[in-house]
């Protein structure tokens, strides 16, 4: 066979192991993913229900912040999902011999490595789009409704069967609401003004919309109404129609602009703020820091297949949990760094190109030369080592505490 046919005949093997290992890969990156993703959630959704359920929002409210918080949670979760779904591939390979074979057959770690960076490149355009222009506006939107939420006037609707508190000392329930929540059937009205109370009930009632004064009225049906204002100036009145003189606002007061925070800007407005000569030195620090921040957080992420086979490929001579473990405490170590570097970029004491791209260029640095040994040291992987003698210190551990639980029994 020719030199020509021999490198083509190579070039397809390596082709069609790029495209094998992307599978491998994209299967645990999806589940992981959604897992991660619904953790981070369950827990926010839980909170904003209860929140929501002692306020005036509905399900409708509940599902616009948590359609906002998406971004948000997605763009935490993609790094750590990418990289424990490169090891778990990896590892899948490894014990399974077929990195062996694939040895045996003449390719190397890089050949498998070259999609898996490709990948990572594409995921890094995806954290881009979302940390520089997704996640601005979610950000803004979900703090937008959530005021609204919390803080916003009584939006004129009614439950039936719970007690709505519409402001300004005033509460409303009615027994059955129909499907627009305006209009009422056995309404009870409290409202106090100072050290007067009146309760007013009622057959039927609607709410209805002042075009004049852009307000909401209360207009009640065959009732009756109660004034207690002290001892002796008790009276009630029978009514067949009366308009409440309580009115409220139809809207609530508007949000203020988007941008009053720095992570509420995109990148292309950061740089615009970084330029604008109104804004402070610290302003401008913070504006650079939070660009630069982004565009490190996206660049990492062609970097972790190149840590990922190194750590993957010495889980397989141990626990494959200590794998893990490894894995995501250098990921975490490095994600304090980040933000390490971006607090001192914040308050000026570092460039962003020390505090945020140094520690970016030392975690290449490192998850290259680990990958080439891991390529080319026929020990393998450098962390055999450390995970081989954390392995051995559990295991004398556990064999410590198993004759005291014996003897304990």
């Amino acid at each position: 066979m020719s030199n020509e046919a021999e490198r083509d005949t190579r070039q397809g093997a390596s082709r069609r192991l790029g495209r094998y290992v992307l599978v491998e890969t994209l299967k645990p990156l999806m589940a992981g993913l959604g897992v991660i993703l619904i953790g981070l959630l369950l827990e926010r959704v839980l909170r904003l229900i209860d929140l929501i359920s002692s306020r005036r929002g509905g399900l409708d409210r509940l599902l616009e912040l948590i359609v906002n918080l998406v971004p948000h949670y997605l763009g935490l979760t993609l790094p750590a999902a990418f990289f424990f779904a490169l090891v778990v591939a990896i590892t899948r390979l490894n014990t399974n011999t077929e990195l062996d074979a694939i040895s045996s057959a003449g390719l190397s770690l890089y050949d498998l490595v070259r999609p898996l960076v490709g990948l990572g490149v594409l995921l890094a355009f995806l954290s881009v789009l979302l940390f520089g222009f997704l996640q601005p506006y979610s950000r803004y939107a979900y703090r937008a409704i959530l005021h609204a939420v919390t803080t916003g006037e009584w939006d004129g609707t009614v439950v039936d069967g719970a007690f709505t508190d519409a402001g300004g000392g005033f509460t409303l329930s009615a027994d059955a609401v129909d499907a627009t929540g305006r209009h009422l059937t056995g309404v009870f009205v409290r409202q106090i003004e100072g050290a007067t109370e009146m309760v007013t009930t009622a057959r039927s009632g609607v709410i209805v919309s002042d075009k004049k004064t852009d307000r909401l009225l209360l207009v009640l049906e065959h009732g009756s109404r109660l004034r207690v204002a002290g001892e002796d100036r008790n009276n009630a009145i029978a009514f067949d129609t009366m308009t409440l003189e309580h009115s409220f606002p139809a809207d609530a007061p508007p949000f203020r602009p988007r941008g009053n925070n720095d992570r509420e800007l995109t990148l292309v407005e950061l740089i615009r703020e970084q330029k604008n000569p109104d804004a402070s030195a610290s302003q401008k620090a913070q504006y650079r820091s939070e660009f630069h921040q982004r565009l490190v957080r996206a660049a990492a992420l062609p970097i972790l297949p190149l840590l990922a086979f190194s750590v993957g490929k010495a889980a397989h001579r141990t626990r494959s949990a200590f794998g893990y473990l490894i894995g995501g405490l250098i990921l975490l170590l490095f994600h304090h760094v980040i933000q390490l570097g971006e607090s001192l970029a914040d308050t000026r004491v570092l460039s962003p190109y020390l505090g945020l791209w140094m520690p970016l260029a030392l975690f290449a640095v490192f998850s290259f030369w680990a990958f080439h040994r891991t390529d080319a040291s026929p020990k393998g992987s450098p962390f055999n080592a450390l995970l081989q003698s954390l392995e051995r210190l559990i295991d004398a551990g556990s064999a410590q505490l198993g004759p005291r639980k014996r003897r304990h029994a």
